[in-house]
């Protein structure tokens, strides 16, 4: 039985959510080879974003009306090429909207502007702001310290995120069970007061986080407004004087990011506000306003702004007819994928339990640790290998001769093929059931489409995931209650990883992690860091045997 979110593809063996995210160029197609794109605002301003010293460049030769360097043409070729032909997900040059499949004619309607002002601090930047304010005004003292995900209470001790144990002493012992991760460092002292001076406490608390047991600073996770939860955190600073210094410098901060806003639709007023805005933060953090230049996801820069559309198309399900077949066959190759990851993984930690024995079992925080190297470094492993097979099977299906130009396949031809090239009886893992595959339909107007004159172009897949469960485009939807029922009805419970969220692969609104937490979700508590989500297993002391 289907739920009512969904739609059946094909044969019924996949489904489609009803409701689909929609991504655009956010700027005119016909601006890509227009000479005289560097005159136009927009561009202008979507460079000011991107990259503020290309943008200072462009502006000085757009006002001196001068011929363009051959270094900064290339650069703008490419900014030009995303701008106006990429479908992207990034501010008011890629915009995000939501419409529907339906069982109706198709409905397309007018591309709406983006919707502007939805401007945030990185995550990255206000950790580093909550950073220098404990140093600069000595807020220790009111800093929340929580019990590391990982870390496990043990007789005598604690198991650490490395799978070690750690022996306690009484004192420590009765901070760590005294933690809470709503108490600030002082009402923790209070509470274990029969163990000694407020300073000797605090002075444990500090070996406590050293070792990696606790925490230490303000906790700051993925939100659309962290300098809120900075805020809230400053607010429990008893000290009058050192409280109003810390939150003066966080409202400057606050006040850099509205002007910011006010100046959004006139470049050179944007490209000044982040001037300022860049500089203040320099100022306040001790930090540089950017990081990581030239990387992907990276959030390079201390704010960023993500615009919805109004923009609504409803699509009819005819339109699937003619897709849906070749698309099914990709995703039998997607379901294949994950199980085959899952298989490799489960040999590799069989290989690692039979060449590391030990009577008392392999610390599972370990064994996570190797299993998810290869994931975020792209080293060979499980994943890599997989993928690799994955592709070499797929073209050993396909064979496109080289020099042959267009190959056509037929899927009903390849069905057959391509059940015996993917076995898989199910996913590899419970949320392995989802993918995101990515899909444009080339027509010239929207009574093409109804008609079924036009090109389904699969631009990628996202094997194992759901794409749209994260905050760029969980926010953007018209109905997000909705959206967490739909995702509960279709993943009822799953364990999943608790990312940590001051790693380099983790930023301000991408997943990881996804931007529901569900209730019913069971997180590993892998990281040095507090938990965001509200069933966590510590994973420290737990062993895995063969």
């Amino acid at each position: 039985m289907t739920s009512d979110h969904l739609l059946p593809l094909d044969t019924g063996e996949f489904s489609l959510w009803r409701s689909v995210c929609v991504r655009s160029a956010g700027l005119p197609f016909d601006w890509v080879d227009d000479p005289g794109i560097l005159h136009h605002a927009p561009f202008q301003e979507a460079l000011a974003w991107q990259h503020p010293m290309v943008g200072r460049r462009a502006r000085r030769a757009a006002q001196a009306g001068e011929v363009t360097a051959r270094d900064l043409a290339r650069t703008l070729a490419g900014y030009r090429a995303r701008y106006c032909a990429k479908n992207d997900s990034i501010g008011f040059f890629g915009p995000v909207a939501w419409g529907s499949w339906h069982e109706g004619e198709t409905k397309i309607g007018d591309l709406s502007p983006a919707l502007r002002g939805g401007l945030f601090f990185e995550l990255w930047a206000i950790q580093a702001l909550g950073e220098a304010l404990v140093q600069r005004y000595a807020l220790d003292e009111w800093t929340v310290p929580h019990r590391c995900a990982a870390v496990a209470l043990a007789p005598g001790g604690v198991y650490l995120a490395d799978g070690s144990f750690l022996g306690l002493s009484p004192v420590r012992r009765q901070i760590v069970e005294t933690v809470d991760g709503f108490q600030t460092r002082t009402d923790v002292a209070a509470a274990c007061a029969e163990f000694g001076d407020p300073d000797t406490i605090a002075r444990e608390i500090t070996v406590l986080r050293a070792m990696g047991v606790l925490t230490k600073g303000f906790f700051i996770p993925q939100t659309r407004h962290p300098e809120r939860q900075l805020a809230m955190q400053l607010a429990r600073v008893a000290d009058p004087d050192r409280r109003e210094a810390a939150e003066r410098d966080l409202a400057r901060m606050v006040s850099a990011l509205d002007d910011v806003r006010g100046a959004v639709g006139d470049p050179a007023a944007v490209a000044a506000c982040l001037d300022v805005l860049h500089d203040r933060f320099t100022e306040v953090a001790a930090a540089s306003w950017h990081r990581r230049d030239g990387e992907f996801y990276a959030g390079r820069s201390v704010v960023y702004e993500d615009c919805p559309s109004d923009f609504a198309p409803e699509l009819g399900a005819d339109l699937l007819t003619g897709v849906a077949p070749a698309l099914e066959l990709v995703l039998l190759s997607a379901r294949w994928y994950s199980a085959d990851v899952a298989a490799r993984c489960l040999a590799t930690c069989r290989e690692l339990l039979a060449r590391e024995p030990d009577p008392a079992g392999y610390p599972l925080p370990r064994l996570l640790a190797a299993l998810a190297g290869g994931a975020w470094d792209g080293s060979e492993g499980p994943l890599e290998t997989a993928t690799a097979e994955l592709r070499r099977r797929w073209t050993a299906l396909l064979a496109p001769a080289p020099g042959s130009g267009v190959v056509v396949h037929r899927s009903a031809d390849l069905r057959t093929q391509v059940r015996a090239a993917f076995p898989a009886d199910g996913p590899g893992w419970p949320s392995a059931r989802w993918h995101g595959p990515d899909l444009m339909f080339a027509a010239a107007g929207v009574e093409e489409l109804r008609a079924g004159r036009f090109l389904a172009v699969l631009g990628e897949l996202h094997p194992t995931i759901n794409c749209v469960d994260q905050l760029c485009f969980f926010t953007a939807h018209p109905d997000q209650p909705a959206l967490r029922r739909w995702i509960d009805a279709d993943m009822p419970s799953r364990v999943v990883p608790l990312y940590p969220t001051t790693s380099a692969t983790i930023n301000s609104r991408t997943a990881p992690p996804e931007a529901y937490h569900a209730p019913l979700y069971t997180s590993l508590g892998v990281t040095t860091e507090p938990s965001y989500a509200p069933r966590t297993t510590r994973t420290a002391g737990w062993s895995c045997r063969r």
